[in-house]
């Protein structure tokens, strides 16, 4: 549930964030334990930033779930130590969550 829940949240604001760049009008960013509604006006968008901003928001569920990743790697024991079942049940739910 936690996964499915952070995978959401992390998908969505990495849409609101590239929206924010490309100076694109927000009308509401409302996330919720459930849904997230992100509304804008679609029709300022050309062809090739809608397709980017589509695949923007499971490439921050990538880059997130590889920086994590990277960071257990690197620090076994600041990690490992503290809570040695955490990590590795996690990282499997977060990388299934983000496949779909």
């Amino acid at each position: 549930f936690v996964a499915g829940l952070g995978r959401m949240l992390l998908h969505y604001t990495g849409q609101y964030i590239l929206l924010q760049i490309w100076n694109i009008g927000v009308t509401k960013f409302e996330p919720k334990w459930y849904t997230c509604d992100l509304i804008y006006n679609i029709d300022t968008l050309d062809y090739f930033r809608i397709i980017a901003l589509v695949m923007m928001g499971p490439l921050t569920n990538i880059l997130v779930f590889y920086v994590i990743r990277g960071a257990w790697l690197r620090c076994p024991t600041a990690l490992r130590g503290t809570s040695p079942t955490l990590p590795p049940s996690s990282y499997p739910a977060f990388g299934v969550m983000t496949f779909f």
